[in-house]
């Protein structure tokens, strides 16, 4: 796909005339002359091209990249919740729910007793 300009006199992105031949630049790089401007252009295209598959080269990079550490924060958080003093303490914690629920039936219990005696 050659990328057309309306701002360029040669009527494609990157291509200027010099004299009788077409210069190409990409984002400020020289990239070369050619004898016609859609030669130019398809360098122009092929450059743009490069760009665009190194740009999704590194953002799969990045995306795996971030996966790997996401999965490296969860297993470490898997870990440590697996160790014998934090199983110990969820534990401890869920015993003493149980100890408050059955205060609260105590109570409860104790309190209809005295309705019931009275």
């Amino acid at each position: 796909m050659l990328y057309k300009s309306t701002n360029s006199s040669t009527g494609y992105k990157g291509v200027a005339k010099r004299g009788n031949q077409f210069q190409v630049q990409f984002a400020g790089e020289y990239i070369g002359i050619y004898g016609t401007a859609k030669k130019a252009a398809a360098a122009y295209a092929k450059k743009h091209n490069e760009k665009e598959a190194e740009k999704a080269e590194v953002k799969a990079a990045v995306a795996a990249a971030i996966a790997a550490a996401k999965a490296e924060v969860k297993a470490a958080a898997v870990a440590k919740k697996n160790t014998p003093l934090n199983k110990a303490l969820a534990k401890e914690a869920k015993m003493e729910e149980e100890l408050a629920t059955l205060k609260e039936h105590i109570k409860k219990l104790t309190l209809d007793a005295v309705d019931d005696a009275e």
